[in-house]
């Protein structure tokens, strides 16, 4: 496969297929000089680093502020502030976004952060 079809497998794959030409190019582009591009040995690895240049491209800035979001949670300086926001990008993807982003987040947050209340930055779990 080109890398032009793996992305365009990918984008249909999590339904965000129709983008322009040029942002298609931009993708492929980013696909093919990705650093874990070079480590993938199977088509599922390549699929894998397609997914995270897919997820990257259909990203918009948090309709709150990221800062705001981590002192909310008390998640300023710590490693689990990443996957906060990971959780916030994915919670406006399904159309909440303001106070409701946060409204959200508030009730999804306790059933997805681990019991310890701060992990170490070297100590998360890595793909």
């Amino acid at each position: 496969m080109s890398p032009e079809s793996e992305m365009l497998a990918v984008l249909a794959d999590i339904g965000r297929d129709a983008l322009d030409e040029g942002r298609l190019a931009y993708a492929v582009r980013r696909f093919k000089g990705h650093p874990a591009l070079n480590r993938a040995r199977t088509p599922a690895d390549r699929a894998s680093v397609a997914a995270v240049i897919a997820l990257e491209i259909n990203l918009r800035p948090l309709s709150v502020q990221y800062d705001q979001i981590l002192d909310e949670f008390g998640l300023i300086g710590d490693a689990m502030g990443y996957a906060l926001l990971l959780v916030a990008h994915g919670v406006e993807a399904a159309g909440y976004t303001g106070d409701r982003l946060i409204d959200v987040l508030r009730k999804a947050w306790p059933e997805i952060r681990p019991s310890t209340t701060s992990i170490r930055p070297n100590s998360l779990p890595r793909r």
